[in-house]
């Protein structure tokens, strides 16, 4: 009866190690989810920032024979640009690992499973 005791509490922590694992894959879905659209979004107001930055103070329904060209880019008005394109690429780099990570997670959620054995890498399972 004691062997009996230890196999049901071996079989409930493998279900619950097994749902840890695969829960820690969805909140890595939803990380990767949250840097990517937040890149996408920086991405934008880059762009937008940019745009208005150059041509922004000539739109204000002035005849646009009577402006003169746009002057450029400054210093002042590149600052916040880089700040935004820092910050995109940091999503980005946090996109990337969130994707890795959770391709270990969903590999060692199946070998915990018994879909995988243990020596399998995402290499030779072609999961990469």
């Amino acid at each position: 009866m004691m062997t009996t005791e230890k196999i049901e509490i071996n079989f409930y922590d493998n279900i619950q190690i097994t749902n840890d694992i695969y829960n820690r894959c969805q909140f890595m879905e939803i990380s990767t989810f949250f840097f990517s659209f937040a890149g996408l979004g920086m991405a934008i107001i880059e762009y937008e920032l940019r745009y208005f930055f150059i041509y922004g103070d000539y739109l204000e329904g002035i005849d646009p024979s009577l402006v003169p060209p746009p002057l450029g880019m400054t210093p002042e008005r590149n600052y916040p640009l880089m700040i935004l394109l820092g910050m995109n690429l940091f999503a980005s780099f946090m996109t990337c690992f969130c994707i890795v990570s959770r391709y270990l997670l969903l590999h060692k959620w199946k070998i915990q499973k018994k879909l995988l054995v243990s020596s399998d890498t995402l290499v030779t399972t072609h999961q990469y």
